[in-house]
């Protein structure tokens, strides 16, 4: 026995449930700055809860007023972004500016008009959209779309924007079909039956619920091949309408805005998922298929005609849960055909995989040179979607362009350069599937010889800072520099094809900076940056050191007078191994008056800086003396 089809409207009830994650294809986009989205309810995300969690359609017909509101649901009549419709997934995507114009029973009728001041419907006197455009409550005129038209502005919209998707179709064929069947087959009728769903109707403008309860009229009268058969004739007139339309659409919107780049969004079968009762004969999806297929056929011929306008098929979008088991099944219908949250998921992931894939940008890339090794080393800035870089090398500005390295860095160091020589260079992203993107610009440097790597020390004897370095490759000469503070001015100092230095100009007991340079034999262009700064004091000389016999048989030390030095330390041994401090002098000269006549004495002498202890020179060569 069929089940009794209440009035109610359809519910909606909150799941706990999780938000899948959208997953968009990661693919580069051309810049849209603004992207306007423009259709009907499934372009306005009807039937999303506002709070962004998964909704369903329950059967609880008491809930209706409560939740069946523009407060809980988005209803698609106010042009609010649905977080989770496809518009605002598009746009979060894309990075651009949503221009937010889908309105709920919007067809390409309105959208025509309201481009090019056309009204031609199917019929103007079965004017099916009073229910949604009707704005004064004195029955649906185009002073209405004009008014609405006046608050959205259509055309001024489309001259700003870069992108526009347009998603009409469903009102043109299958919602306006349903109504104009539901009245052709109702008007003018004694049957007490069909005159109650005409009262249905206009009483509750419930189309879905009407419907129902239309296919049970027919079925129970052994006339659903009749109703098979209005239904294909109208929806076939319709789709020629529509095709009229959507036509003249896309035409005004080149006219307005020639450069933008419109998606054509294909239908989907809203009746894909209808199961009604186990003794219906009604095949509504049947029905519906070849029109689906016609109009998204027609949608996808303007690829032909314009380079710019791209066709999403939006087939086996998935939406509601739709079983003729369901209590209040016809209630819930309106909501129901409309994509539930996965469905606007796979619908925004067409329309993306349907842009073209933008060439990937060219790197732009800065050369410098590596202050200690001298090689060029490449810079730039991250590519979207790159999975690695192409760095290509030359002798010439021209080429030959030789592949040098592959690297999943933003930079690298090209390590064969060689001192000297100028090298120029090329780079460009690639993705993981293997596209290449543009070059860069060419960029050049010259290679630069190392900078030595420099060591300081004193010289034994004299004192002085002495400097040493390793050979730079493809350097002539090094150029010594010196300061007197860390942070003062350097002075060159020396010139030398040697790979040491001595600073005989240093005075003892005064502390020095130093750096050196590493010449090119090419070019000046070449030449190394300034070595590690070096950090030396001069010493004192080392004491030159005599020794012998005063009259009394002691031994007796004399030297020359060693500058800087402010006494001298005298250090002895008897075995010529162990050394003791013995004596600290004034003078040039000590006499050892103690030593034991027969014992052999060896003896070394250290300066002693006027001005720092680390300044103190090398101990003096070891003399020797027999006492008598």
């Amino acid at each position: 026995m069929k089940k009794t089809l209440s009035i109610v409207l359809c519910v909606v009830m909150l799941f706990a449930l999780t938000v899948p994650a959208f997953a968009a294809s990661g693919k580069n986009y051309y810049d849209y700055e603004n992207y306007m989205c423009v259709g009907d309810s499934i372009a306005a995300g009807c039937g999303l809860a506002r709070d962004g969690k998964p909704t369903n359609f329950d059967q609880n017909a008491e809930d209706y007023t409560k939740v069946y509101s523009n407060n809980y649901i988005y209803l698609g009549y106010d042009f609010a972004a649905a977080p989770n419709a496809y518009h605002s997934l598009v746009a979060n995507e894309l990075g651009a500016n949503l221009l937010q114009c889908a309105r709920s029973g919007l067809r390409a009728v309105e959208l025509r008009y309201m481009l090019d001041g056309t009204y031609n419907d199917y019929d103007k006197d079965r004017i099916w959209g009073n229910t949604y455009f009707d704005t004064d409550g004195n029955g649906f005129t185009t002073a209405d779309l004009d008014a609405l038209n006046a608050y959205v502005k259509y055309s001024d919209k489309i001259k700003q924007a870069d992108l526009i998707s347009i998603n009409v179709g469903s009102n043109d064929v299958f919602s306006f079909a349903l109504n104009v069947v539901l009245r052709e087959l109702t008007k003018d009728t004694s049957d007490p039956t069909l005159n109650a769903i005409k009262e249905y109707l206009e009483k509750t403008g419930n189309i879905g619920a009407a419907f129902g309860k239309l296919i049970d009229a027919y079925q129970s009268m052994g006339k659903i091949a009749d109703l098979a058969t209005a239904l294909t004739t109208t929806m076939n007139k319709a789709y020629m309408q529509f095709t009229v339309n959507y036509a003249a659409v896309i035409e005004r919107i080149y006219e307005i805005n020639p450069d933008i780049t419109i998606v054509g969004v294909g239908v989907y079968n809203p009746f894909d998922g209808f199961r009604l009762s186990a003794d219906s004969n009604l095949d509504l999806s049947g029905i519906a298929s070849p029109v689906v297929a016609a109009i998204n056929a027609h949608i996808a011929s303007y690829k032909l005609k314009y380079s710019n306008f791209c066709y999403a098929d939006v087939v086996g979008t998935q939406t509601y849960p739709m079983s003729y088991d369901d209590h209040y099944f016809w209630e819930y219908f309106s909501l129901k055909v409309h994509p539930n949250i996965e469905g606007y998921q796979f619908m925004a992931k067409q329309i993306l995989d349907a842009l073209p894939e933008a060439p990937l940008p060219a790197p732009t890339v800065t050369s410098a040179t590596d202050p200690a090794s001298g090689k060029i080393m490449l810079k730039w800035a991250a590519v979207k979607n790159a999975e690695k870089y192409e760095v290509y090398r030359s002798l010439t500005k021209y080429g030959p362009f030789v592949k040098m390295t592959s690297t999943d860095g933003t930079g690298c160091t090209d390590t064969s350069a060689k001192a000297g020589y100028t090298y120029y260079y090329k780079v460009r992203a690639v993705t993981a599937d293997g596209t290449k993107g543009d070059y860069s610009s060419v960029v050049y440097r010259t290679c630069d010889c190392a900078a030595p790597v420099v060591k300081g020390g004193n010289n034994a004897f004299t004192g002085k800072v002495t400097l040493t370095w390793d050979k730079v490759s493809g350097a002539k000469e090094y150029v010594v520099y010196r300061a007197n503070y860390s942070n003062g001015t350097y002075t060159k100092m020396f010139t030398t094809k040697n790979t040491s230095y001595t600073n005989t100009t240093a005075n003892a007991g005064y502390t020095y900076y130093y750096k050196v340079k590493a010449i090119s034999y090419k070019t000046a262009y070449a030449d190394s940056a300034m070595s590690n700064m070096v950090t030396r004091t001069c010493d004192c000389a080392a004491p030159a050191v005599k020794i012998a016999l005063n009259s009394d048989g002691h031994p007796k030390l004399t030297w020359d007078k060693v500058t800087g030095a402010a006494k001298y330390r005298v250090y002895r041994s008897t075995d010529g191994k162990n050394f003791s401090y013995y004596y600290t002098a004034t003078a040039t000269y000590f006499n050892n008056n103690s030593a034991t006549a027969g014992t052999t004495y060896y003896y070394k002498v250290m300066a002693v800086s006027a001005r720092t202890s680390y300044a103190n020179s090398a101990m003096s060569s070891v003399v020797s003396i027999r006492a008598r």
